[in-house]
Parts: C-alpha cells; sequence; structure tokens
C-alpha cells in the first residue's frame, strides 16, 4: 500500500513543481481535496453499481447494462440525470434559502 501512497505524493510534488511559486499555496490544497472527492466519488459509483446489478440478479434481470461496457457508465449517466433534473420552487418560498438549504444542512451535519 505504500507504493500507492508514495504514487499520490509523488505525484502531487510534480503537480505542485509545475505550478509558479505564487499560486502553490491555494493548488496543493485543492489537489488535495480533489483527490479526496475524487476517490469517495469512485467508490460511491462502484457501490452504486454493485447494488444495481445485485438487485437486477435478484429480481432475476440483467441490472444496468445499457450505459458503456457491462453498464460501467451507468453511475455517471444517473449522475448527470440527477443534477439536471427540474428543481420546483414553490412560489411562496424565499428562492435563495431554498437553494442553499440542502447545503447548509451537509455543513451542519458534517
Amino acid at each position: 500500500m505504500s507504493d500507492l501512497d508514495q504514487l499520490f505524493v509523488t505525484l502531487k510534488a510534480f503537480l505542485l513543481g509545475v505550478t509558479p511559486e505564487a499560486w502553490r499555496w491555494l493548488v496543493s490544497p485543492i489537489i488535495s481535496v480533489a483527490a479526496i472527492i475524487g476517490t469517495f466519488a469512485g467508490l460511491f459509483a462502484l457501490t452504486t453499481i454493485l447494488e444495481r446489478k445485485g438487485l437486477g440478479r435478484i429480481q432475476n434481470r440483467y441490472g444496468p447494462n445499457r450505459v458503456g461496457p457491462f453498464g460501467i457508465l451507468q453511475p455517471v449517466a444517473d449522475g448527470l440525470k440527477a443534477m439536471t433534473k427540474e428543481d420546483i420552487v414553490p412560489r411562496a418560498a424565499d428562492k435563495i434559502v431554498h437553494f442553499i438549504a440542502p447545503f447548509v444542512l451537509v455543513e451542519i451535519k458534517v
């Protein structure tokens, strides 16, 4: 496992090496956060596809197999679908509060 850890450290050092000195204070945390978010997004996509494949087998059907080879791009399609869904805001609601409320809830739980 340490070889994989060292790979990420070496990659980050390389990326910071090609970044101008004045921007390194900003780029370093962005690289770290992007790596963490990418890892968890990948794990979420993997568990989603395994769950859907398992449920498909339990229900005696194929499961997600339409998007990409063996359905491996299904989480991408699901994510795009979720992002493009229409958000219906009630007329009497405060539009800014309606938009920001999920972010505040996530911030409070963390």
